[in-house]
């Protein structure tokens, strides 16, 4: 299953997602800015694209950069995964459409760090977060 996760970054901080009550993977925890699968045929550029217009009413511009790739056990399966930056110039006031989460909110580090073992962050995103330092995106 391949796996397109996108996370937003202005200014130290992070947009996360609450993901909707009903959701099959991590109902009602933070998560990266949006994700989805990757449709039959569909490359993942194009599917990043249409992710983020679609569930946040955003064109991606140059500021969109591929980060990494790989593996993990997820409900629905073994998912390839391809994680992007999306680095902002300036903090966007952005909703998300309902389909895709309840609401989003700007994180600073400092916020995440304090409530990162108290079980408000869907599993994958804490595996993400210190590759986020790793790699400098966040300090």
């Amino acid at each position: 299953h391949p796996v397109v996760r996108i996370i937003f970054v202005y200014n130290n901080r992070l947009l996360l997602r609450l993901r909707n009550s009903n959701d099959m993977f991590y109902p009602n925890l933070w998560d990266t800015t949006i994700s989805s699968h990757v449709r039959y045929g569909e490359t993942m550029e194009k599917c990043l694209e249409r992710l983020v217009k679609k569930a946040l009413n955003f064109h991606p511009s140059e500021h969109v950069e591929y980060k990494s790739y790989y593996t993990n056990m997820i409900q629905a399966g073994n998912a390839a995964i391809y994680y992007y930056v999306i680095q902002l110039k300036t903090e966007l006031n952005m909703e998300i459409d309902p389909k895709y989460g309840q609401r989003l909110k700007w994180w600073t580090v400092k916020q995440i760090d304090d409530n990162i073992c108290s079980g408000v962050f869907a599993e994958l995103f804490m595996g993400e977060y210190p590759y986020l330092h790793i790699k400098k995106i966040l300090s």
